[in-house]
């Protein structure tokens, strides 16, 4: 991963050793007024000098899309955007950006807010860092339970099912970059400003499947080796169907148990290709108690730590390839299922944010004094709130398209904006289709369209229909490839009504397994100081719990994702 820390003084600085992190600087910069430190990976830090004065600081990667055709930048186009910061938050990809010249202090990030900075200011200086571990290790992250509660009530128990309404950080006194953000500081100015610009869709009509080639070939183009993750599914199957079509050598890893439709349909599909299958197992990637604590640490209170599973899965993946491709690609351009967008499709009314609240809203598991309950419940609402002003109006679109939006412009704030830079060497391709400039064409395909995978349909068709011969799994599950999204979904409801859910099998396995860390943690000060615990419920809902009540295995994962994310 790619990081950066620094300080901007605001006046004769006192100057103590920034240390925070082990990992040694690739580039370290000190003028008068100005620290800045920045290292992890060459191939998402890109670092300019113009003068002794002047510097930028690029992590992530960038991308210039230009109509239908995307590229990344030349030394060229970043003097371009100097001249013209504008173009800055033009670009598309991944990115935080640093400038400094002179005293001023200029920081942009991209339009969905995969990549962010945090900002801490003082009367004498600005610290800035791009990690919250490196946040963390400054030791800035008291929670603010006003701002924490847009995250409580939306994405607890934490699974990825919830999209917080929330722009910035939920640390007192820590702002952070949102989407498609500025922040601006100046010798002479009171204070750092921040502006952030909401996601809004592009009304250009461009070519979505060759955009979506664009964007997968672009790391080929650059000599990167490709990995791709393949499941049974139908999401990886139209970014398979453009590799295959392309010629483009390919090793395929498959994630879970051997048992399943899932491995089987994989594992066929590559033999049929004749692509080198690498099959992880869950045991592989089962770690212990310290790797729980490193990925809590690492992402904060969102988290579930069942997916601390993911630090171990990715280094495995990382030393075959340089450029790793996943799928859900249908949680864009297959119109999803979630019980919201069909409401709102159905409804003849104006939207506001009571019809998000009534989807969103959620009365997670009550271990919280009523003090904490209450600022949690206010600053759902009022985030909330905020957040639908900045809509459009619902006339100007389909009511599904409307509450879509709002799914899109706070999804990758509250699940992923924390989790890409700890995997960023290849974040670019591990989601090819996560680009402003994809999304920007989902308006342009049609609810009925969506709903059918249209466009996942098409691609696979018109490149390598080859693919239609596989029939389409959902993990233990196995339907024929002309199957529809609404009929597997229902057949899948059926079929777990009846089985247990692997999922909850694990969860209940990793909490007994970490039976001793637990409870330990629960007696540790982390969890006994916390004021806004309320200890005795605390308790109940751990004995509870290990007395074999398994109604309290979500308030057991909140529990943890709290404590140890904060």
């Amino acid at each position: 991963m790619s990081w950066l820390y620094g300080y901007l003084y605001k006046e004769a600085p006192k100057r103590s050793p920034l240390l925070l992190t082990a990992q040694k600087a690739l580039q370290e910069k000190h003028l008068p007024f100005f620290d800045l430190y920045a290292g992890g990976s060459s191939n998402t830090l890109f670092w300019f000098e113009f003068s002794d004065t002047e510097l930028l600081v690029v992590l992530g990667m960038p991308v210039i899309c230009e109509m239908a055709s995307c590229r990344y930048p030349s030394i060229s186009d970043w003097q371009n955007c100097l001249k013209d910061p504008d173009r800055f938050l033009r670009l598309d990809g991944h990115f935080a950006i640093l400038h400094y010249k002179q005293g001023t202090l200029s920081c942009y990030n991209d339009s969905l807010g995969k990549r962010t900075l945090y900002f801490r200011e003082s009367d004498t200086g600005i610290f800035f860092c791009s990690d919250l571990s490196l946040l963390k290790a400054q030791g800035s992250t008291e929670i603010d339970y006003y701002k924490y509660g847009a995250l409580w009530h939306a994405m607890y128990p934490p699974t990825q099912g919830g999209y917080a309404p929330l722009s910035d950080t939920y640390y007192k006194g820590v702002l952070s970059l949102g989407t498609g953000a500025k922040a601006c500081y100046h010798p002479g100015q009171d204070k750092l400003k921040i502006s952030n610009r909401p996601f809004e869709p592009s009304p250009q009509a461009l070519d979505s499947i060759q955009i979506l080639e664009s964007y997968c070939l672009l790391p080929a183009k650059t000599g990167k080796r490709i990995g791709i993750g393949l499941s049974g599914g139908m999401d990886i199957r139209p970014l398979l169907a453009i590799y295959l079509k392309a010629g483009i050598p390919l090793t395929v890893y498959n994630y879970g148990n051997t048992d399943n439709y899932d491995y089987q349909i994989a594992a066929a599909m590559a033999r049929k290709f004749s692509l080198p299958f690498v099959h992880i197992k869950y045991s592989d990637t089962q770690g212990d108690w310290d790797q729980v604590l490193a990925f809590c640490r690492d992402r904060g209170a969102v988290f579930n730590p069942l997916h601390s599973a993911n630090l171990a899965y990715y280094p495995i993946i990382k030393q075959q390839t340089d450029a790793y491709v996943s799928g859900y690609f249908g949680e864009v351009f297959r119109f999803r299922m979630m019980v919201a967008n069909l409401k709102s499709a159905l409804s003849t009314r104006i939207l506001d944010y009571h019809d998000i609240g009534a989807y969103l809203f959620r009365e997670p598991p009550n271990f919280f004094v009523p003090e904490a309950r209450r600022l949690m419940h206010k600053g759902f609402w009022d985030h909330l709130r905020a957040a639908a002003a900045q809509m459009p109006s619902a006339q100007e679109m389909l009511n599904p398209y409307w509450m879509h939006l709002f799914v899109i412009r706070y999804w990758f704030r509250t699940l992923q904006a924390v989790n890409y830079p700890s995997i960023d060497h290849s974040v670019m391709n591990i989601l090819p289709w996560v680009q402003a400039s994809m999304f920007s064409q989902h308006w342009q395909l049609g609810f009925l369209n969506q709903l059918n995978e249209g466009l996942h349909r098409k691609i696979i068709k018109t490149r390598y229909p080859a693919l239609e011969e596989f029939p389409l799994s959902a993990t233990d599950l196995c339907a024929p490839y002309r199957t529809r999204q609404l009929a597997l979904k229902l057949k899948t409801w059926v079929y777990y009504k009846k089985n247990p859910r692997l999922r909850d099998l694990r969860t209940h396995d990793f909490l007994v397994k970490h039976k001793a860390n637990i409870l330990d943690l629960i007696g540790s000060s982390l969890a006994r100081d916390d004021a806004s615990l309320d200890q005795p419920k605390v308790h109940r809902i751990v004995n509870e719990f290990y007395k074999d009540s398994p109604n309290q295995q979500d308030a057991m994962v909140c529990l943890l994702a709290y404590l140890l994310g904060k």
